[in-house]
Parts: C-alpha cells; structure tokens; sequence
C-alpha cells in the first residue's frame, strides 16, 4: 500500500476503506457509528480487507482496536507488512492495538468478549473496531435461548460507543456463493461478501456489495485481485458522466504528412487500435509510427506485451530506432515501464488489475497493448468487453492515450474492438492483379473523417518520411 497520513480536519472526519475505488464509490456509507460486516470463504483476502480499513484509517489519525479470536500478533503484522502496511509503527504511535481473545462456550463469551472489546477500545478511543471474526461468536451462542438477541445486542451498543466504524468478519464455507441469513447481518448498515472460485484453472475473485445503507447500489459484484507490496486493488467500471472528453489543448500528430491528413491530432485519451493479419503479423509497421510519435513529442509510454517478453519488447524497440537514425540507448528514456504478461495464467478480472495497477503506478503517457487478442477466448465474451470498455474509459478520463496492438482472430473479435477506438488503422494484404504479387494497404478510419485505403507505396514513403523527421529531431 501507498498510503499516507493525511492532515486537515475535514479530511479526517471521513471514514475510508483505504481502496480509492471504493472510496470514490461508496466511502459515504462509512457514516460514524456504522457497522460493517465482511463475509468470505477462507482465503479470500477478508483479514487483508480489514487490515486494510484499520491501517487506513489510523493513518487518518483514528484510533483502531483488533480483536482476533485465531491469529497471533507477530503473524498478523508478519502478514500486513507484504502488503505494505506497518503496524508496529502505529502502535508506537498510539494509533493501534491488537489482542487476541480465547473462544469461550455459551453466552458467557458476550460478557467476555465485551468486558475485553469495551475496555480496551475506552482506553484506546478506538474509533475503528475489527472483530476477527465474529463466526466462532456464533457458534459458541447457538442453541442459547436468547444467545441471538444478546449477540445481536453487543455489536449495536459497540458501534454507539466507538461512534466510528465496526468491522465484523464471518467465514464463509467453500463451495457456498451466496451469504446466509446470520445474527450479525441483522444489525449491519453494509455487508460486503468476497469470494473466490476457481474457473478454468484460474483463480477468479470477486467482490460483492450486498447492501449500503447511506450509498446508492449500482454495481453489484467486481472483481478484485491481492498483491504482495500493494494489498486490495479493485477496478470500478466510471461512471461516464464523470470521463471527460479528450483535452484539446494538447495534440499529438505523427511526423507524415499523409497521416497527418487523413488521422488528424491524436488528442490524450484516444484509443488507436493497429489490426495485422494473425497469418502476417508486422510489429515493425505497427511500431514505427507510435515510437515517431513518442520522440516528437517526449512522451513516456508503458508496455503491456501478450506474446514477446519484455527484454524482447525492449530489442524491437530499440531495432527500430536503429532503422529511424536514433541511438538505441536513448530508446529507454521514453520508457515508463515494460510488463510481460501470460494471459493465460491469470482470470480476466486479475489481469485487468495487474494492468491498472501498473498504469497508476508509473503514470505514462501512452500505453501499449500488445497482443491481446491472446487473452482466452473462452473469456473473449461480453464480459471482455464490457472489461475492456470499462479500462478504456478510465484511462481516457486519466488522459492517457491507448495503442492496442493486434492480429483479431475472427472478424467478429476485430469490429467489437473497433467499435471502442477513436482511430483505426488496418494492415491488410491484396493481391496485385497485374504481378499477382501481395501487396501491402492500410485502411484507416476515424470518428470525424473519411475512412480511407492508403497503398503500399504511400505507406512506405510514409514511414521514410517519419524516419527523417525523427533523425531530425535527434540529432537537434
């Protein structure tokens, strides 16, 4: 995690989840005195969500309690330090403290459990309270006469005295999807079930928001992935009145005058979708013109690479600065990052993390996609789409302009990938009825223009002309 302690009073009358997608989504449910309950299979990352809240808060300067009924102190803080958070350092601090209660049978474990919970979160002024979790609670009152009413009781008289936010974890058992009706459901403001399952091999994770009181419910389940250094990253679909159109007072033009009559400026933001035939694939032509439009215009981009590993990303690159008059070293100062990944290995919903997580991370100014038409197409579905529509929207309120690089496998693949890109340029081979030989045509289309078919020959002195223009540029 990448998170910092933040000042001003206003800012820190807020409650967050420490995720800035759920933040901007639905952190005005976590009113003062709300209880949340996180419900999840084993191993679904429910400890590490609300370690996270915790952590977040705390460094808001909110005061949080743990009360965990199974894990050990060291192992707890062994364990939220991979995702970056220290919380040694805020319990130094005065920000943080953790006990661990044993499972007592019968109702007699509310009066312990309260006593315990009560005095220390007094003596913190905890104003964020994690029970870890409240299904062995549950289990210990079953069968008690009024063991719910009692249980039911003790977490709405916790959320009056932390008057801030209680956090109540319950397990729920692999293989069931949906929550049961529990005692602690009854008195939460918000409950949030995560789950995962495996689907093909892969690992699939998701997120579900069952109920929000205090926030309007459009998005009923996302999928949400944990890595190591940086915790939950969820990716919310925008909201579309909120994605600005492109910013005008910036342009990109590639150096050819030909492209730059019949595409126009590039503005940041735009999607451009580069289509070569899967049997003829021309990395190089596909290349050239978005390394000519980086160096003109110093821009940083960011790789995401399908198909060649990133050391093998980074060669072509620097062959084609070779080809274009550049020296090959300087090809790394427009790099923000390189990202190979094996689509193959991970679910749809992780991958689109991994990605979003590498953009805001490294912030470039283009990022290209290469090869993504190898993402399984047994996940090539609306979901994919509607994936992919969502990215690009994101990026495109980020102003950061998209370059996807493919060889479709179907026709059909193509025009659902073209129907989300602002400029589309096309490789296609035709045979010459002269020679008969293949020859080389580029279609290409924008919103606002003609689409036009540009020859082998145009598209040649095209690329010599963008040649030129970059030498020119280098060696000034």
């Amino acid at each position: 995690m990448t998170l910092e302690r933040k000042q001003g009073r206003g800012e820190d009358e807020r409650y967050v989840f420490g995720i800035p997608e759920l933040d901007e989504a639905y952190a005005e449910a976590l009113e003062p005195g709300t209880t949340l309950l996180i419900a999840g299979h084993p191993g679904a990352g429910k400890t590490t969500f609300a370690a996270t809240i915790c952590y977040s808060n705390a460094l808001r300067g909110k005061p949080c309690l743990y009360v965990s009924f199974n894990e050990r102190y060291d192992k707890f803080v062994s364990q939220m330090s991979k995702f970056g958070m220290d919380f040694e350092r805020l319990k130094e601090e005065g920000l943080f403290k953790f006990i661990r209660v044993p499972v007592i049978a019968g109702e007699d474990v509310i009066d312990v459990l309260g006593d315990t919970v009560i005095n220390n979160a007094t003596k913190l002024n905890a104003k964020v309270v994690v029970i870890d979790s409240t299904t062995p609670i549950s289990k210990a009152v079953k069968g008690y006469g009024k063991g719910r009413s009692v249980l039911q009781n003790f977490f709405y008289d916790l959320s009056i005295l932390v008057r801030g936010l209680v956090i109540m974890i319950e397990e729920l058992p692999l293989g069931m999807k949906a929550l049961p009706i529990t005692d602690v459901e009854f008195v939460a403001d918000a409950v949030i079930l995560m789950k995962h399952e495996v689907k093909e091999s892969l690992l699939v994770r998701l997120m579900e928001f069952r109920k929000f009181r205090g926030a309007r419910l459009t998005i009923a389940e996302v999928p949400f992935t944990i890595m190591e250094g940086r915790g939950i990253k969820v990716f919310m679909p925008p909201v579309l009145n909120k994605v600005p159109p492109p910013k005008k007072d910036r342009e990109y033009r590639i150096p050819c005058r030909l492209l730059e009559k019949v595409v126009g400026p590039i503005y940041p933001g735009m999607t451009i979708l580069l289509a070569t035939p899967p049997h003829a694939r021309s990395l190089g032509h596909a290349l050239t013109p978005v390394l000519a439009l980086i160096v003109k215009h110093g821009l940083k981009v960011g790789v995401v690479s399908y198909r060649i590993s990133s050391e093998e990303v980074l060669e072509v690159a620097k062959s084609l600065a070779r080809d274009m008059g550049i020296n090959p070293k300087a090809v790394k100062r427009y790099i923000s990052f390189i990202e190979a990944i094996n689509p193959t290995a991970y679910s749809l919903g992780e991958l689109v993390n991994i990605e979003m997580d590498l953009i805001d991370r490294y912030k470039p100014d283009i990022v290209v996609f290469l090869a993504p038409e190898l993402i399984p197409s047994s996940q090539v579905d609306s979901t994919y789409l509607r994936t992919l529509y969502n990215q690009l929207l994101y990026l495109r309120s980020k102003g950061i302009t998209v370059v996807r690089i493919v060889s479709p496998l179907s026709e059909g693949s193509f025009t659902a990938q073209a129907d989300l890109a602002d400029v589309i340029m096309r490789l296609e081979y035709v045979r010459d009825k002269d020679t008969g030989e293949l020859k080389q045509q580029v279609f290409i289309s924008t919103q606002d223009r003609p689409p036009k078919i540009v020859d082998e020959e145009a598209m040649n002195r095209c690329i010599e002309e963008v040649r030129r223009e970059v030498a020119k540029r280098m060696q000034g």
